[in-house]
């Protein structure tokens, strides 16, 4: 009973090792598919993205592994795609034509610092600080409202194949330092966003990265938002986000009985070029 995995990054962007020990690993642990999906490139120089000028070499290298392991599983070549309005999408022809395989659309960055670099939201906390003190002046909910602006207006004019950690914007909110997902307010933009979602056909990963790596006890999206995902049928994959080989499975035995005991049934994996829903089971895919 294999898993898949398609969201991992490797020293290409900010994973620690080449890609070959990724796919040495997922072929030690019986993986079906294992999707690359590195950081795409940038206008600006910024560590943990892909840099463009190594971007024919990364291709290349998922090429040679493709054609490597191609009896004992599928291996796939895609990028993790920011959306910043104007700049990058997951939509650009450059991301979409050959040799890759899908996109991941993530929204890392929301709006920019008066100096024009752009405010990564994810990153370290003084820096989450500083961007919510200088561009929103500390008014929290204006800000979340615009991430969830920002990743709609990327499922309506760019849909990627996969929607990353859709509720990223919760990272440095531990025990509710910021807001509560409680809050009307904020229930009211997931609701909004979760139905532009199912409008575009997207798939939404659950992202387990945040619990192996951070102790916490929900993925990317949280339980509630599962939930509601699972009412409104929107198609589910499930991700590792890894940056080092041996997280590549992390987590997805204890995230597999999670959903199976709030009703989930399949996961949707890439079978014979097409996205599947594939009932599963703690330790992978049943059939």
């Amino acid at each position: 009973m294999p898993w898949s995995n398609y969201h991992s990054h490797t020293n290409f962007s900010d994973g620690s090792d080449v890609p070959e020990a990724y796919a040495r690993e997922a072929a030690a642990q019986g993986l079906e598919a294992y999707g690359f999906s590195c950081h795409a490139p940038v206008p600006w120089n910024l560590p943990w993205c892909l840099k463009t000028e190594r971007l024919d070499a990364y291709t290349m290298e998922i090429t040679r592994l493709k054609q490597l392991y191609n009896c004992k599983m599928t291996i796939l070549c895609a990028l993790e795609v920011d959306y910043i309005p104007g700049i990058i999408s997951p939509a650009d022809k450059q991301f979409t034509a050959d040799p890759f395989d899908y996109t991941i659309g993530s929204v890392h960055f929301v709006d920019f610092f008066s100096n024009g670099m752009p405010w990564d939201i994810d990153g370290k906390p003084e820096i989450f600080e500083k961007g919510l003190a200088e561009i929103w002046h500390n008014d929290v909910k204006s800000f979340v409202q615009r991430y969830f602006q920002l990743l709609r207006k990327m499922l309506i004019q760019a849909p990627p194949r996969i929607v990353g950690h859709m509720d990223k914007v919760r990272m440095h909110n531990y025990r509710n330092h910021y807001f509560s997902e409680d809050e009307p307010w904020y229930r009211k933009e997931v609701s909004h966003t979760l139905e532009t979602v199912r409008a575009s056909g997207s798939i939404i990963e659950i992202n387990t990265r945040g619990m192996y790596r951070s102790g916490f006890a929900e993925p990317y999206p949280s339980l509630w938002i599962l939930r509601q995902m699972l009412d409104m049928q929107i198609p589910v994959t499930m991700n590792s986000d890894a940056h080092k080989p041996h997280e590549i499975t992390g987590k997805f035995s204890e995230m597999a009985g999670i959903l199976t005991s709030l009703g989930y049934k399949k996961l949707h994996t890439l079978r014979n070029g097409e996205w599947q829903p594939v009932p599963f089971g703690e330790k992978g895919y049943l059939s």
